[in-house]
């Protein structure tokens, strides 16, 4: 299911140059497999709702605002933010394929998708809270730490001093608080900051 449209995303972002990160340091990182693991993340949250709370909801706005989510980038410009971008391209991709209430609602989603606060709005909806927890969840925890390092490792660093105040800096954020709603998100999330925690507790025992 979805795999025309998962190919378009795929053969979209990688003809418009979307796919690797411009940042040189984190030329690493592919939108499209991020793309994939948001996916899974949200089919995970789906898959553990009840059969009742499943029905209250559009699962195909999910998954599709998910594939399209970040193909902004492959266009993205300094007028235009990649979820404007990005929601005007699903919409092009999308007329005469969906019914157009779909169309509107994943455009929205798309749209708006990349303001995280959104996930402690009590108004938004289920789907697009779905969408955002799914989004939050990737690249945090391990992939989080793994993406720290590479990242320093571009700088050629003298020392496991930098290392850590690498991951402190940045991996650290999600031991603010745990947004997550649904159950899989924050017991996810909560797994993500344990390991943070017991990664930069062991570090720093290391290191002094």
């Amino acid at each position: 299911m979805y795999g025309k449209e998962i190919e378009y995303v795929r053969q979209y972002l990688q003809k418009t140059n979307g796919d690797k990160s411009v940042r040189e340091a984190e030329t690493f990182r592919s939108r499209i497999e991020h793309t994939m693991r948001v996916l899974n993340f949200a089919n995970k949250i789906i898959d553990s709702l009840s059969f009742e709370e499943q029905k209250k909801l559009d699962l195909d706005a999910i998954r599709l605002t998910c594939i399209f989510h970040d193909i902004g980038y492959g266009v993205e410009s300094f007028k235009n933010s990649h979820g404007i971008e990005g929601s005007q391209i699903f919409r092009e991709y999308a007329k005469d394929k969906f019914d157009p209430k779909l169309i509107e609602k994943v455009s929205e989603y798309i749209y708006v998708h990349q303001d995280k606060e959104l996930i402690y709005s009590t108004s938004i909806t289920e789907e697009l809270r779905i969408v955002i927890e799914a989004d939050m969840l990737d690249e945090e925890g391990s992939l989080g730490i793994a993406w720290d390092l590479l990242t320093l490792g571009q700088s050629k660093p003298q020392g496991y001093v930098e290392a850590f105040n690498k991951v402190q800096g940045f991996s650290a954020h999600i031991l603010q608080n745990n947004p997550m709603k649904h159950k899989y998100s924050y017991d996810l999330w909560a797994r993500k900051q344990r390991l943070i925690k017991m990664f930069l507790d062991d570090f720093s025992e290391s290191l002094y």
